[in-house]
């Protein structure tokens, strides 16, 4: 799927962008570009237990929407590296970090190979955190999702629609693996 064609398809999201400011700090994003930070969030209508069984493994991101060319390292280990292929480019993903429960996701990775010219966008970094948590009460029928990134790139703006575009479509793809059932308010979920 291509960049673009996920950007013009953008309808709903929830984006933060700071230009020249991180809250991670300097020591998280190296670069020489301007640095942002964007915010995916969006409510599933699944538990945390049912979204881990499509997203659960960092090496099998497929379903970003991204093709997968190589992985290595044990499965959620910290160190474990997937590589992504787009446009004849190899996007290098080294997991820092993974925890996860019948109740609680999260998965923490950053770019290791950079920088990655993608012809409209530079992108010379980034570092991903993405949690699913329980909503609506006792959590077993919806999730809340929360994919930050902090990266750095030549136009703020641009990156931040790309990554947004590919969160976006990602968890399309999950709800649409799940069966399709969409959220829209927490009592719809207690069927």
């Amino acid at each position: 799927m291509h960049f673009t064609t996920l950007i013009s398809s953008l309808l709903t999201l929830t984006t933060l962008v700071t230009a020249n400011s991180s809250p991670y700090g300097p020591h998280r994003v190296h670069c020489s570009r301007h640095v942002g930070t964007t915010v995916y969030k969006t409510k599933l209508a699944y538990s945390v237990s049912e979204i881990e069984t499509i997203i659960g493994v960092f090496q099998k991101g497929e379903w970003q929407g991204i093709p997968i060319a190589s992985t290595s390292g044990a499965p959620n280990a910290k160190g474990g590296k997937r590589n992504l292929s787009y446009a004849g480019l190899i996007l290098g993903e080294e997991l820092t970090f993974s925890h996860i429960s019948k109740i609680f996701f999260e998965q923490k990775w950053r770019s290791y190979n950079g920088p990655f010219d993608l012809g409209v966008l530079q992108l010379e970094s980034y570092y991903e955190r993405l949690t699913v948590s329980p909503t609506c009460g006792d959590g077993k029928k919806a999730s809340k999702v929360v994919w930050r990134v902090d990266f750095c790139a030549d136009n703020v703006t641009l990156a931040a629609d790309t990554f947004n575009a590919v969160h976006k479509g990602g968890f399309a793809t999950v709800v649409k693996d799940l069966g399709g059932r969409e959220f829209t308010k927490c009592e719809d979920c207690y069927y």
